[in-house]
């Protein structure tokens, strides 16, 4: 098995979450047309309003950086539920 492989494997066994949603900061609503479209750009697998966590865990960082690009002057700001090392 690749090194890489292994730590994909060993990211999504670790993640506290199944499922990865672009959520709003100050409501704490979820905006599903946003994890969708964000969970398409990083190639995940998006199901019911989830983003499956170990379909995107190589690319966790990009995913919140789409949910943070969700911001328009009059929406709060947004980010993702899921947590991925810096």
């Amino acid at each position: 098995m690749q090194p890489s492989h292994v730590l994909m494997l060993a990211l999504a066994a670790v993640l506290p979450v199944e499922a990865c949603k672009c959520i709003n900061q100050i409501s704490k609503q979820q905006l599903v047309s946003g994890t969708e479209r964000c969970c398409k750009i990083v190639k995940g697998r998006f199901t019911g309003d989830d983003c499956a966590a170990n379909s995107i865990s190589h690319d966790l960082a990009t995913f919140d950086g789409c949910c943070e690009d969700l911001r328009k002057p009059w929406l709060d700001p947004f980010k993702s539920d899921c947590r991925y090392p810096n």
